[in-house]
């Protein structure tokens, strides 16, 4: 059986041969684009890919706030029905290269799933590399799925607030217009700016045009560019939740221990008048 260690990336290569020698599943995570409402349409998968849409089931939109996890039930169900179970290795991939997979890694990491792996540069990366498609997702047979929660994975609005008074760094992966309040929100309702005290990391400087990450070293140099100090705790946020999964991947990666996801980010903060905004860069 492969495994993976903790906040792994898996090249091309490396996975084409494990799949033909190891038992494991595939998840494509897919979405549209908030941004700019680019919808995610591909039609290819991985061979012997199962398919997870954020915008879908992948997500709960209560309150009004969009991509918030479903409940613990939900998501164990939710995952069971695409095969996984808690001792067999996931790698998750997307159709852009790395927008959304990251997500779906970070639900799993949260649900205590402690072998999965991105596939970096995600289905672009697989077909540059002259691998095959195929046109539909498999239908697994279900399994069960037992998940043992670790907290600390995500946290909620309280939290963040909480973290204004003390010595956790917030780190926002939005793009620097919106992130300044130069640019409005594309979400009705939504005010522009940031949390008070947040640095920017956009989450396309920590990926190479071709939609992979950049290399360990370029990673950790623009990580200490910014300021972003590895061995504090850090909360990562951006519009709704996904690409802050990104930041905190690479932040993982590059050896964080204390890292947490603000999972109704600023969709939920920009629309709670009682929460503070600043602006500016």
């Amino acid at each position: 059986m492969a495994s993976f260690n903790a906040d792994t990336l898996v090249q091309p290569g490396s996975l084409h041969h494990l799949i033909t020698s190891k038992p494991m599943v595939l998840i494509r995570a897919l979405m549209h684009n908030p941004g700019d409402n680019s919808p995610d349409n591909s039609t290819d998968y991985l061979p012997g890919s199962v398919g997870l849409d954020l915008d879908a089931d992948g997500s709960t939109t209560s309150a009004g706030v969009p991509h918030t996890l479903p409940t613990l039930e939900f998501q164990a169900t939710l995952f069971g029905q695409r095969g996984v179970s808690m001792q067999q290795p996931v790698v998750v991939y997307d159709n852009r290269g790395m927008f959304c997979a990251a997500r779906v890694f970070w639900m799993l990491k949260a649900l205590g799933h402690d072998n999965v792996a991105l596939l970096d540069g995600g289905l672009p990366a697989w077909r540059d590399a002259g691998y095959l498609t195929n046109q539909a997702p498999i239908l697994p047979a279900t399994r069960i799925f037992e998940p043992a929660p670790v907290k600390g994975w995500f946290v909620d609005s309280h939290t963040v607030r909480a973290a204004l008074d003390a010595q956790i760094q917030i780190i926002d992966a939005r793009s620097p217009a919106r992130f300044s309040g130069a640019e409005p929100d594309p979400r009705e309702g939504v005010r522009a700016g940031h949390i008070p005290g947040a640095m920017n990391l956009h989450y396309r400087d920590v990926l190479q045009d071709n939609g992979q990450f950049k290399s360990h070293d370029e990673l950790k140099k623009l990580l200490k560019d910014k300021g972003i100090v590895l061995n504090r705790p850090t909360i990562c946020t951006c519009g709704s939740g996904i690409t802050a999964c990104i930041i905190g991947f690479v932040l993982r990666y590059c050896g964080a221990n204390e890292v947490s996801v603000y999972d109704g980010s600023w969709a939920e903060w920009g629309a709670d008048t009682s929460l503070p905004v600043e602006t500016g860069a």
